[in-house]
């Protein structure tokens, strides 16, 4: 059930260091937190967590990874994208860049910049890339957001290393209908 947030609502942070809270009890209970998905809920967003596993990014056929599967009469629209590279993984080697596209049948287009370094570090972390108005892509209903080496028609290969990822994607649908 998504979570209406008021509009003007602050977000407080407190510095990990701070050991005392000096306000009344009054305000602390009064005290509101949201998580990330309270946020994107709020907004419309939806957040779709896959794991790609070694054996996918190291498919003889080329890499070719579908995040957000096609809705019917939905045009899906990214917001960001964050890619977790798991400890203990060592680097890839791509022959191509790897990127999110937006594909319908036999048409695709790349979007955004690409998501390598999740794929050539062997360091655990995250890339996040955050998607904006100056994308200028055209989105087309029954599209399905998806990440690929190379062309989606001719996926390239991707060879060596070894690990899992964990692609968190946030997006909107849009109703077509």
């Amino acid at each position: 059930m998504p979570v209406n947030i008021p509009a003007g609502t602050k977000f407080e942070a407190i510095k990990p260091t701070t050991v005392v809270n000096r306000r009344s009890a009054l305000v602390n209970s009064n005290d509101q937190t949201f998580t990330i998905e309270d946020i994107a809920a709020s907004a419309g967003a939806k957040v779709a967590q896959v794991e790609i596993t070694q054996a996918e990014i190291l498919d003889a056929s080329g890499f070719l990874k579908v995040l957000v599967p096609s809705v019917n009469n939905k045009i899906l629209i990214p917001i960001s994208l964050a890619i977790y590279r798991k400890p203990g993984g060592t680097n890839y080697t791509l022959f191509n860049s790897v990127r999110l596209y937006t594909i319908i049948g036999s048409n695709s287009s790349s979007l955004g910049n690409t998501v390598d370094t999740a794929f050539t570090v062997s360091t655990e972390g995250s890339l996040a890339l955050n998607f904006t108005s100056s994308l200028n892509s055209n989105l087309s209903p029954n599209n399905n957001l998806s990440l690929v080496s190379g062309a989606v028609l001719s996926p390239s290969t991707i060879t060596g290393g070894t690990g899992n990822l964990i692609a968190y994607i946030t997006y909107i649908e849009i109703d077509t209908n």
